[in-house]
């Protein structure tokens, strides 16, 4: 069995070197990735890759966490454009 962290690696990998996992196994001929959603930066990727992790109770947990993040002030965006004003 391939733990998670090496998977998370694996994908880090695979992102870093803008490729697919398909090619770096040797399933495909073509290195080209799919293209990301535009503006994915690699801390949004990396969040994404673990998320992608998760079974379907793991996602529904981490969406609820994230909203609740969304709900404190020091963690949003909001409040630094703010402070910063």
């Amino acid at each position: 069995m391939i733990s998670k962290q090496y998977l998370k690696v694996f994908f880090m990998i695979c992102f870093q070197s803008d490729t697919t996992p398909s090619y770096i196994m040797g399933w495909t001929d073509s290195p080209a990735a799919s293209p990301a959603p535009a503006g994915l930066t690699p801390d949004e990727a990396e969040l994404l890759a673990d998320y992608r992790l998760l079974n379907p109770t793991g996602r529904g947990e981490a969406a609820k966490r994230v909203r609740e993040l969304t709900l404190i002030a020091a963690y949003t965006e909001r409040e630094r454009k703010k402070a910063t004003a």
